[in-house]
């Protein structure tokens, strides 16, 4: 494998000073919360699926001398389990990453590659991206694939501003594959100043990658015995489905309804 060392400096906690569907409630999120991470946080990780099934891939967002925001797929050398999708990640101290090649012999995929964090980067958890970060809704215009394994989304909200969100699909398997979205298909992001940052679906309360009759049963758990049957964060944001503040019987009556409708 082909290998390049760089370097990037992460904010610690200490000085962060702090977690077809319908819409969300953006209740769900500390305004609060949210202005402070976006004004304090220069880089952050977000946890975004596996890589080759068995090590925890991250999707590093920071911030370019030019002021533009950007992001880059990075691997751990460990298990997922430790770790749900959407979990916000800073690094204590000056994290290493090396840029790995790892099918730099292969004609189609030479030039995909991933950054592997070093054992030696300690991570905390500062929360969810569903505490942390505003959502919005973002319309689907195009969807283009490179033939190497590059995907290239691009996206326009109700005010015609334009976003984009690219990442390599090789080796990844990502809880939600926007490699599988059409155009026209309406999507909320966490967003992270003005950047997408993690993919919500509406009404998968148990993160489980779909939307069924499991995710209602999994509400009315959680609102009959919250310590016993406890919601991620992501989750109850996922949750929130009858356009009513807070997760509630009726969000577990509405999904029971898009179950009956399928």
């Amino acid at each position: 494998m082909k290998k390049t060392r760089i370097t990037a400096m992460i904010m610690s906690m200490a000085m962060l000073g702090i977690s077809g569907a319908s819409p969300f409630s953006a209740n769900a999120v500390d305004e609060t919360a949210a202005e402070s991470f976006a004004e304090s946080t220069d880089s952050f990780f977000v946890v975004v699926g596996t890589y080759n099934n068995e090590y925890t891939q991250l999707r590093y967002y920071y911030t370019k001398s030019t002021g533009e925001i950007d992001a880059e797929k990075v691997i751990i050398n460990s298990t997922s389990a430790e770790y749900k999708y959407g979990d916000v990640l800073v690094a204590d101290g000056e994290p290493t990453l090396t840029q790995v090649y790892p099918y730099a012999n292969d004609p189609v995929y030479a030039h995909a590659y991933y950054y592997e964090l070093s054992e030696e980067t300690e991570l905390s958890l500062l929360g969810s991206c569903a505490d942390l970060m505003p959502q919005k809704e973002l319309t689907v215009t195009s969807a283009n694939y490179d033939g190497s394994g590059h995907w290239s989304i691009r996206f326009t909200d109700d005010d015609e501003e334009k976003y984009y969100y690219g990442f390599s699909a090789v080796g990844s398997n990502l809880e939600y594959d926007l490699s599988k979205a059409k155009v026209g298909e309406v999507c909320t992001f966490a967003m992270y100043k003005d950047t997408p940052a993690a993919v919500c679906v509406a009404g998968d309360a148990n993160l489980d990658v779909k939307v069924t009759v499991a995710d209602s049963v999994a509400i009315l758990q959680h609102i009959g015995n919250r310590d016993k049957y406890e919601l991620s964060s992501m989750g109850l944001l996922n949750a929130d489905v009858d356009g009513e503040a807070g997760v509630t019987a009726n969000d577990a009556r509405v999904l029971q309804e898009w179950d009956a409708d399928r």
